[in-house]
């Protein structure tokens, strides 16, 4: 597993996590504030977290 960077998106309120593992690259998207799209999407749907195929 391979950290392959970090990118804070301010005008989308989020942060996001490059992850290398093996041939398959992860994403990782973390909410800066309480009205960022991620975190209200996720408080739509009731969750921490959501993996999306």
């Amino acid at each position: 597993m391979e950290l392959i960077g970090v990118e804070e998106v301010e005008s989308e309120g989020v942060k996001i996590a490059f992850i290398k593992i093996g041939d398959t690259q992860l994403e990782l998207l973390e909410p800066l504030h309480e009205d960022s799209p991620i975190k209200t999407f996720l408080k739509k749907e009731d969750q921490e977290f959501i993996i999306l195929p």
